[in-house]
């Protein structure tokens, strides 16, 4: 029983220790193509010609200083053995060279075998490498061009966008594009993000939400679809068939940060106004070079409000003032700061007022005279009684803040009309003066008395006087006639 339990083990041992084999052999000679490797004390000098694995699967020689076995088995490695001596980077630029190399598109002439050949051995770094004319012949300058072409091809393949691995800041609730100079970002997938973004052929499109550190990573897969495989036969020449490459993958920070800026506008005397308005102003928002950034407008309620401003320095300035108030001329300088983003602006500002002198007259045809003790009443236009006036010297004197008025007179000389309503409106900070006439109330006398009245106003009283003082005696002496001619 121990003996079939040894044999048991013996066999389980050598199922894990075994190890796939394959045969190679050679193909195809390029025509005309003869190559000459240097390193240390070794040189290898031939012409290539085409491997295959047994399978017919395509297949480069990794080692130019040792020749290939087609008798013997090679051992299959899936990984990257150090028997091989290469380097991840250089196992996936042959992956990478064999896939741009023979039998790509364009490459279907067999001369592009030797060319892939030739720059898998250049990859692996020998002491030289070059063409010769014949075997071991003399050293030839060819196919520079298609070695070029292979080499760009190879060579974009590893360039990443531009973008790559950079640090981008932007303003809340934005969309921005991301230009790739180098034209390989339409290579890449975006595989993990946590912000808006997509790829549009070399450009990435972004759509910004609110403030915070996002990451974006991007991953240009093999093109290659089934595994490479390494083959090691001791004392020969390594060989390759090539597949998978390792993916490349890459990453981009974006940092939204934003500031914004909130402008209350006050009355400076903090007061309800008859029809001014804290409504309407507008603030400019500029950068210190002078540029304007943006402009808002206040509400009802006098506040204006800009976000998504990007980081830096600003002043902030009123451009047009709102209806009758006077322009504020102060400039307010902030400075938009990840630590300091939200600022508040208190404008404090004047009412437009007016002076307003009223000047009263009273007489007629040109001959007036100032009027002292006339009283006058003055509304807003929703009748609301704001102040009562009396001349003094005759006139007086107020200031007004912006807006419509109307005044009344209510009080004047006796005999004298009043005069008619009168519309004040105050628009700017300036002195308003109005003159005021008023006329004789007209009074019925016989029609000779009414046109000396009109010819001679100075001395109108004393013939109302004279002709009344007359009328009375005439009217005493026919009494007294009548009395004595009754007796």
């Amino acid at each position: 029983m121990k003996k079939i339990i040894f044999i048991l083990i013996l066999f389980i041992v050598y199922i894990t220790n075994l190890q796939a084999l394959s045969k190679f052999s050679l193909g195809e000679k390029v025509p005309n193509m003869y190559i000459e490797s240097h390193y240390k004390d070794k040189v290898h000098n031939g012409a290539p010609f085409v491997i295959r694995k047994d399978d017919g699967t395509l297949a480069y020689c990794i080692n130019p200083y040792d020749m290939i076995n087609t008798e013997e088995y090679y051992y299959e490695y899936d990984y990257n053995n150090e028997l091989f001596h290469l380097s991840d980077d250089q196992l996936n630029r042959l992956n990478i060279i064999s896939y741009y190399g023979y039998n790509y598109e364009g490459h279907q002439d067999l001369k592009w075998y030797g060319i892939t050949q030739y720059l898998i051995w250049k990859t692996l770094n020998p002491d030289d490498i070059f063409f010769t004319d014949v075997y071991y012949g003399n050293k030839i300058v060819a196919y520079e061009e298609e070695i070029e072409e292979l080499e760009t091809l190879v060579k974009n393949y590893f360039l990443l966008p531009s973008i790559a691995n950079q640090y981008f800041e932007y303003k809340s609730n934005g969309s921005y594009e991301l230009v790739d100079l180098n034209h390989t970002l339409s290579n890449y997938e975006i595989i993990s993000s946590n912000i808006d973004a997509k790829i549009n052929g070399n450009s990435l499109n972004i759509i910004t939400s609110s403030d915070g550190l996002y990451e974006l990573t991007f991953i240009r897969r093999s093109p290659q679809q089934t595994n490479y495989m390494l083959y090691n036969l001791d004392g020969y020449q390594a060989v390759i068939t090539p597949g998978k490459s390792k993916d490349i993958e890459f990453k981009i920070s974006i940092e939204v940060n934003s500031g914004t800026i909130t402008v209350n506008k006050h009355d400076s005397e903090n007061k309800d106004r008859i029809e001014a308005t804290l409504k309407g102003a507008k603030y400019g928002i500029y950068k210190l070079n002078g540029d304007l950034f943006d402009i808002v407008e206040t509400n009802e309620d006098g506040k204006a409000y800009i976000s998504n401003i990007p980081l830096g320095e600003y002043y902030i300035k009123e451009i047009n003032p709102s209806l009758g108030y006077e322009l504020d001329t102060n400039l307010y300088y902030i400075n938009i700061t990840k630590e300091n983003k939200n600022f508040i602006i208190n404008s404090y500002e004047n009412v437009i007022k007016g002076k307003i002198q009223i000047n009263k007259y009273y007489g007629e045809d040109d001959n007036y005279d100032l009027e002292d003790g006339a009283i006058f009443e003055l509304y807003d236009f929703n009748d609301n009684l704001i102040n009562i006036y009396e001349t003094k010297t005759g006139f007086f004197e107020d200031e007004l803040e912006y807006g419509n008025y109307y005044l009344l007179q209510i009080k004047g000389k006796d005999g004298y009309k009043f005069v008619d309503k009168l519309n004040i409106k105050i628009t700017e900070d300036k002195k308003y003066i109005f003159d005021l006439y008023n006329e004789r109330e007209e009074v019925h006398v016989p029609n000779t008395f009414k046109t000396y009245y009109r010819k001679n106003y100075k001395s109108t009283s004393l013939v109302f006087i004279i002709s009344g003082f007359i009328l009375v005696t005439i009217n005493i002496i026919n009494s007294m006639i009548r009395k004595k001619t009754t007796s």
